[in-house]
């Protein structure tokens, strides 16, 4: 399962950044969504939980997605894990991950 690597590491800090101000307006410390969502990019638990156990992870807890690097870290993972050829049919794109 190869998600276009080139994609994932460019994941993009333009995607990034747009999804942080459509989420958040760029804000860490942003709760959202009744308090299921935490962070710059209103990550959600059962997001959290989906990749927690990731090595990229280990020593964080739920509540360190506020961390810009954390959520990107998440982010990524859950793109790696669900953003795929195999899932959609086809290389997935930016839009996909959006």
């Amino acid at each position: 399962m190869i998600v276009s690597m080139m994609l994932l590491l460019t994941i993009h800090t333009g995607l990034l950044d747009a999804i942080e101000q459509v989420e958040s307006g760029g804000n860490v410390e942003a709760i959202g969504d009744g308090g299921k969502a935490l962070g710059c990019l209103q990550i959600w638990k059962i997001c959290w939980d989906d990749v927690k156990d990731q090595p990229e992870l280990q020593g964080f807890e739920y509540k360190d997605v506020v961390k810009r690097d954390v959520a990107h870290t998440v982010f990524r993972l859950y793109m790696k894990r669900y953003a795929t050829k195999a899932r959609l049919g086809r290389e997935p794109t930016a839009a996909d991950m959006a």
